[in-house]
């Protein structure tokens, strides 16, 4: 709105306005984690759908249905914030089969955390991920790792994977050198054993050595996820440290006769540092992009005299795989985050939040309506049309 009103280019008064590492933010706080705004929306601005938007909109299928394009931008904050404990810790366990055990407190709700926390540990530990195997969410047999929330799962477990992994490596490196009678300088980890010289030592039969000195199969590893210093006077947590960034570029169809409006395409374009798990930061954002497509056009809480009136999925509208469209991931990993494991920030929360400002400006992009009311539904859209219309009737008299 402001670039309109301004005459500006709705990209460049973003590029203008977002954050760098070390600026000062709205609130006061010096940004220190990574910053990989400016890089979502060089990649927005030269992505086919915003770049070819004039001729996807004229594509219409009927002549009172309209197209609109639009983009937006948004930020959030990565951990719980000043005021609550943010920590992460983890343990492997070398298991009689030479296999490893990774036990991480971070339960799996469906982010694919587990995945991830596989991923590090057999990328520290050079072995197969098949070699790895995952145990979440219980407290008999894992450490508290914190919650999972605040998008913070995979920076936090992933760092404290992270972290007692070398320590599995120092375990198994010093127990070869004893069995082998060499020193540890000579020896390698090779894929899913021990190799020096032309000797090859398996992770199993170090198990059995360690079992039969009695002698620690397990190791530990934690984080402290850092924090500022100074909470802002009512913020309620914030600032926080670190933040995920994306942008979406979003492409709508209205239907100017009944107000239905369908979301035909999304670019989703997340800064989450390095990208440990591809598919799963897909999944995260195409789940993020359907959740956000519901807040803004389908999901709306009536309530009347104290009681709820959409109680059920019958009235209480929410989008399935018939309303969810086609939508792209593009992924930025300029602004590796260095005190991530192997670069990463994570990416949870965001997701749902510009498309939402993305889809209300698509809608008036398409057919000059501005809607201020979430949802936007059919008959908010056809009331704000038939609004418009009048008003353009009066000003031409």
């Amino acid at each position: 709105m402001i670039a309109e009103k301004l005459g500006l280019d709705p990209v460049e008064i973003r590029k203008k306005n977002v954050y760098h590492h070390g600026d000062v933010s709205s609130i006061g706080h010096v940004i220190k984690s990574s910053v990989g705004t400016f890089k979502t929306l060089e990649t927005a601005e030269n992505c086919d759908l915003w770049k070819n938007r004039e001729k996807y909109k004229a594509e219409v299928s009927e002549p009172w249905k309209k197209r609109g394009v639009s983009l937006a931008t948004s930020f959030h904050g990565i951990g719980m914030g000043i005021g609550l404990p943010d920590y992460g810790a983890a343990s492997i366990e070398l298991l009689p089969d030479g296999r490893f055990l990774v036990a991480v407190g971070c339960e799996e709700i469906g982010g694919g955390n587990s995945t991830v926390y596989a991923q590090v540990a057999a990328e520290i530990l050079n072995c197969d991920i098949n070699n790895i195997k995952v145990v979440q969410g219980d407290t008999s047999r894992t450490l508290d790792g914190g919650t999972v929330t605040a998008s913070r799962s995979t920076y936090t477990g992933g760092r404290a994977v992270a972290t007692a992994a070398p320590n599995m490596v120092k375990l198994l490196i010093e127990t070869a050198s004893e069995i082998l009678q060499i020193p540890v300088t000579n020896i390698e980890m090779a894929p899913n054993h021990i190799s020096s010289n032309g000797q090859q030592l398996t992770y199993k039969s170090i198990f059995d050595y360690l079992y039969q000195h009695h002698r620690k199969t397990r190791v530990e590893g934690h984080f402290i996820l850092p924090k500022e210093k100074e909470e802002i006077k009512g913020s309620g947590g914030a600032p926080h440290h670190m933040y995920g960034y994306l942008t979406h570029v979003v492409m709508v169809e209205v239907d100017t006769l009944t107000g239905e409006t369908e979301v035909l395409r999304v670019v989703s374009i997340p800064d989450a540092g390095k990208v440990i798990n591809p598919q799963g930061l897909e999944g995260q954002t195409e789940g993020g992009a359907v959740m956000g497509m519901g807040y803004t056009l389908y999901e709306d809480v009536l309530i009347e005299n104290g009681y709820h009136k959409t109680r059920n999925f019958t009235d209480y509208i929410i989008p399935t795989i018939r309303e969810t469209p086609i939508i792209e991931t593009f992924p930025v990993e300029d602004a590796i985050e260095q005190s991530g494991p192997f670069g990463a920030k994570g990416i949870g929360e965001v997701v749902m939040i510009p498309i939402i400002a993305a889809i209300m400006s698509a809608i008036y992009d398409a057919t000059g309506a501005r809607l201020y009311h979430l949802p936007a539904t059919p008959e908010r859209i056809f009331n704000a049309l038939k609004m418009l219309k009048k008003q353009e009737v009066q000003s031409s008299r």
